[in-house]
């Protein structure tokens, strides 16, 4: 057989034959159908994976094979029923076909898949997205909510909570997606900045406060993950609540995270906590050299959100002209806010600071009227 493919590859049709010829008869038919294939002859192609099928009914490849000969000639009923056949023999092939696989083809592919093997929670988080793009919310939620509790080989059930999180927001359901959120943070500490923000952002203070309390006793545990503090810094500073002696904290916290880690978000956090300390002299240069420092490496976010604090900080000094223009600046690299609050557009951490900071700023001074002095 490896002859065979080699002369294949190396376009040797007669010396392909010869080969072909010495292999037994149950092998013959599959690589019949490849060299029918070759010639652009689909419909021999088609009978030769018949005839290969008949040998080997379990062999999941030869279903799957028929099915994509029978897609690239239109029959796209009679090609779902080949791709059914072979997840039905191989339940894990789904998450390797999917891709090659039109969303009406690979939907059914994936449910057969759950359906056939429950226990695999990669078929779950493979098949909800589709299920969204094809404007099933309903079923890709409730898809998310029946999978097993129990991790797989790439996916755990802190995946599935964060992705149903995502999907109830974008379905606008705060109030289940900050369950879901909590969920995956009660399962693995890493998710709970993430909650943090939400949570500042659908103004659950009493939550945040929680959430602040529990980042800070992170950061304080030996061997703690870099960042954890910053994390926990940027928590106090969100919360509208936070007296003086927390903030006080947070900015130590914030200090000893950027020594931990000298980066551009690292550097922003410990600016907002001096701001939020009322120390705005300082917090207007760190600001400042946090936009600078994060200037070309694809930290558009953090030039956006230093820039709303760094005006703030200016107007607090009474520079209301300075503030405007910087603020409006900020607000020219800010992606749009969403038309509903209760939908966050964009999910990920930097435009959610980012339009906090615009909200704070905007509660403290024009700068999107023109004539505003």
């Amino acid at each position: 057989r490896e002859a065979f493919e080699a002369a294949r590859s190396a376009g040797d049709r007669h010396a392909a034959i010869f080969y072909l010829r010495l292999l037994s008869a149950e092998e013959q038919p599959e690589l019949e159908a490849w060299l029918a294939l070759d010639r652009g002859e689909s419909e021999q192609a088609a009978e030769w994976y018949l005839k290969a099928i008949e040998l080997h009914p379990r062999k999941a490849g030869l279903h799957l094979a028929l099915g994509h000969l029978l897609r690239e000639q239109g029959n796209g009923e009679e090609a779902l029923a080949r791709y059914l056949q072979a997840i039905e023999l191989d339940p894990p092939l789904s998450l390797q076909i999917h891709y090659e696989l039109p969303p009406e083809a690979a939907i059914p592919c994936l449910r057969k898949a759950v359906e056939i093997y429950p226990g695999n929670l990669d078929l779950y988080q493979t098949l909800a997205p589709l299920l969204e793009a094809s404007g099933a919310m309903d079923d890709a939620i409730a898809l998310l909510r029946s999978a097993p509790r129990s991790p797989t080989q790439e996916t755990s059930p802190v995946d599935i909570h964060s992705q149903l999180g995502d999907l109830l927001l974008r379905s606008g359901r705060p109030e289940e997606a900050l369950a879901s959120f909590q969920t995956a943070c009660d399962l693995n500490p890493r998710n709970i900045p993430r909650l943090a923000e939400l949570q500042a952002w659908f103004g659950r203070e009493q939550e945040l406060t929680a959430t602040w309390q529990r980042l800070r006793a992170l950061s304080e545990t030996g061997g703690a993950e870099p960042g954890r503090k910053t994390h926990a810094a940027l928590a106090c500073c969100l919360r509208i609540s936070a007296t003086p002696a927390e903030l006080n904290e947070a900015r130590s916290l914030a200090q000893q995270g950027f020594k931990e880690m000298n980066v551009p978000w690292t550097l922003m956090v410990l600016g907002i906590a001096e701001y939020r300390t009322g120390d705005y002299v300082p917090a207007a240069d760190t600001l400042q050299r946090a936009a600078e420092k994060s200037a070309g490496g694809g930290w558009e976010w953090i030039q956006c959100c230093t820039n709303f604090y760094r005006a703030m900080a200016l107007f607090q000094q009474g520079k209301l002209e300075g503030a405007q223009t910087i603020a409006r600046t900020a607000l020219a690299q800010m992606t749009p806010l969403p038309e509903d609050a209760d939908r966050p557009s964009a999910l990920n951490t930097g435009d959610l600071h980012a339009w906090l900071a615009y909200k704070q700023a905007k509660a403290l001074f024009d700068f999107e009227t023109p004539t505003a002095r």
